[in-house]
């Protein structure tokens, strides 16, 4: 079974009117590339989650080094070093007297949290 025979079997795509018939298979920067070998800009930044583009060395890095570490752990329940330097950036980039972040894993979370 072929990637879009998969798709029509298992993938709900019933809120959408339509999915694409590209089967992307790798990216780099903003361009896809389909299995076919044809070229695509990801004009949606990989709906906005991969704005420093596909396959970005300094992100790839940085992310294998920090996985290499500690993949996950709750700062919920443990003081965590990649988090607190990150809270700490983020109270001095932000305006006025806002100093704590609360971090959640999505939406959900974010919203009980405000």
């Amino acid at each position: 079974m072929n990637t879009k025979e998969k798709y029509s079997a298992y993938v709900n795509t019933a809120f959408m009117a339509a999915v694409e018939p590209v089967v992307i298979d790798r990216a780099e920067g903003a361009t896809y590339w389909d299995d076919e070998g044809n070229t695509y800009i990801d004009c949606f930044s990989g709906i906005s989650v991969v704005n420093s583009g596909h396959s970005n060395k300094v992100v790839i890095d940085a992310a294998r080094a920090q996985m290499e570490k500690l993949v996950h752990c709750p700062s919920c329940f443990y003081h965590v070093e990649a988090v607190a330097d990150l809270a700490e950036k983020l109270a001095e980039i932000t305006p006025g007297t806002l100093k704590k972040t609360f971090f959640g894993n999505g939406g959900a979370e974010a919203v009980e949290g405000a």
